[in-house]
């Protein structure tokens, strides 16, 4: 079976190098140019998996998996794929963990090992999608969403990013880890994939998803922002096509300014001492005072003087 395995293996990555610019193509445009290449490749890497055809008269386009690949390989920006389906993976671990404590009782030590690989390649399968998952949004934020243009779109993508990140805490919080502690037992291999590894990963990508939750809110509030200047800029604009006489009049001849034309740089007035003040009349005293004290002691240094 391995060595099955083994050989369509090889011969599928063999097929990948080979036609690698016919995969890119068609990972950039979206199809393939049928036309541009023969049909017997073609049918090859539809055999293969590589591509599908959706509908008879549609264009040969990528499998969702070797996109995946692509995008997750690349790093790809125009990625929005986010995996929260965490529950159904909860209950492969559980199976899975089911299925190794019972080679184990039986002494089947091929079958306990053959599943503890499946168990351990599963827990490490999600993790790595939590963490491409934390990425994505990361690579989105950082880029504010730059392979949408308009604020319109970036707003709307805001909202989509929001509600995925929303999805996967929810998710998140449905991963019982008393329950695989219970399910774990004493085997200390369990113990330290189940519990302690997952856990310490599960924790991360909470503790990472609610930054991004908070910088999607903020970057929200801008793109909220641009937009009000963007409406209200088109709507002078459209004023001002609609009425090509329009010029604005002298604010300062209103009777209410607008608070925006209503300012002016402070002014500084002169200062002056009130002497007849009565309030501040102790301050004087004490500031004349102190300048005859002053006036005594130089006087007093001036007689010491040969």
């Amino acid at each position: 079976m391995s060595q099955v395995l083994l050989q369509a293996g090889t011969k599928l990555l063999n097929a990948l190098g080979r036609h690698s610019d016919l995969i890119m193509q068609a990972y950039i445009n979206g199809s393939v140019k049928e036309r541009d290449h023969s049909s017997k490749v073609l049918e090859q890497l539809v055999q293969l998996g590589v591509l599908w055809r959706p509908e008879a008269q549609s264009e040969l386009r990528l499998k969702s998996a070797v996109r995946t690949l692509l995008e997750g390989s690349l790093q790809d920006e125009r990625n929005r794929t986010i995996n929260a389906n965490v529950g159904a993976s909860l209950a492969s671990l559980k199976t899975l963990t089911e299925h190794y404590k019972e080679a184990l009782h039986y002494n089947k030590f091929n079958e306990a090992a053959a599943h503890m690989s499946d168990l351990t390649e599963h827990v490490y399968q999600l993790s790595e999608t939590l963490s491409n998952s934390v990425r994505v949004m990361f690579s989105r934020i950082n880029n504010e969403f730059g392979y949408v243009s308009s604020v319109d779109a970036k707003i709307r993508e805001n909202e989509l990013a929001q509600k995925q990140v929303t999805d996967l805490l929810a998710q998140l919080e449905c991963f019982r880890f008393d329950e695989l502690s219970e399910i774990a037992g004493s085997n200390r291999e369990l113990r330290h994939l189940l519990v302690v590894s997952l856990q310490q990963r599960f924790s991360k990508a909470a503790q990472e998803l609610s930054v991004v939750q908070a910088r999607l809110l903020d970057l929200l509030g801008r793109f909220r922002e641009f937009q009000g200047r963007t409406r209200l800029l088109k709507g002078f604009l459209l004023h001002v096509e609609q009425q090509p006489d329009f010029a604005p009049g002298n604010y300062a001849n209103l009777t209410n300014v607008p608070v925006l034309f209503n300012q002016s740089a402070s002014i500084i007035g002169h200062a002056a001492a009130d002497v007849n003040n009565v309030a501040q009349e102790q301050d004087y005293q004490e500031m004349v005072a102190t300048l005859t004290h002053i006036h005594k002691k130089r006087a007093t240094v001036d007689e010491g003087k040969p």
